[in-house]
């Protein structure tokens, strides 16, 4: 049976206090294949290595991949990233900028293809997949508990190789009504948090339509402590009968 995916709501959202422009997420969604990647406050550029990620994810066929595949696309991205930064570097920067270029830029990512009735999930990070069938949750890829979230995170790197055991594929079968989300790792934490409290977290998700609501909700759960202080993003997919 074909499946065909609805997208629901897509959007990004920064810290609080911070311009629209700070966020250092991004994401992407084209056809059967979307992908959120969270750049690392602590790397040069990340939003613009996050950017690469996801856009470059959508453009690539990723149903079939397995890991070695996954591996190849980084490395492409990776090449990428370094026509840019030669670009960049041609122009008159400061030294501290040109210092923070060769260190590269980091990002959490994960990414979703659609195939016939299966889901491919390729991870990196703690950013997460999350899916919601009969009114509960049948997945969570590839963090499942709360406390699995740190403060150092597997991540892809602009200038060196990702480890082995960093990357992370799955697969699974993908039913009409089943609801999908990317997010990134504030919101699976705060996911995951309200699922172990015995709580309902997926049907505050259903109720997020437009960046209004996503900035309602995050407002929210921010002022009450239940939701860290990080760059947000959300992409919400319902899947339909093709």
């Amino acid at each position: 049976m074909a499946i065909r995916p609805v997208t629901r709501f897509a959007g990004t959202l920064p810290k609080a206090g911070n311009a629209e422009a700070e966020c250092e997420d991004a994401f992407c969604l084209a056809g059967s294949q979307l992908a959120i990647a969270d750049g690392a406050s602590e790397g040069s550029y990340s939003q613009v290595w996050a950017g690469i990620l996801a856009r470059a994810f959508c453009d690539d066929d990723a149903a079939g991949w397995q890991e070695a595949e996954f591996f190849s696309w980084i490395e492409a991205c990776q090449r990428e990233w370094s026509t840019w930064e030669r670009d960049l570097a041609q122009k008159d920067l400061p030294w501290f900028t040109r210092d923070k270029l060769r260190q590269g830029a980091f990002a959490a990512f994960i990414g979703l293809a659609l195939s016939a009735s299966e889901w491919h999930a390729f991870a990196c990070g703690d950013c997460c997949l999350l899916i919601i069938r009969d009114d509960a949750v049948a997945e969570s890829f590839p963090i499942e508990r709360s406390d699995d979230f740190g403060n150092l995170p597997s991540l892809i790197a602009s200038t060196r190789p990702v480890l082995d055991h960093a990357l992370q594929v799955r697969t699974g079968e993908a039913l009409p009504g089943d609801r999908l989300y990317l997010v990134s790792d504030a919101l699976a934490c705060w996911f995951l948090t309200g699922l172990e409290n015995g709580e309902r977290p997926w049907d505050l998700l259903a109720t997020i339509v437009s960046d209004a609501d996503l900035a309602s909700l995050v407002s929210s759960e921010r002022q009450q402590g239940r939701l860290r202080n990080d760059d947000v993003t959300l992409v919400a997919i319902e899947i339909a009968d093709d």
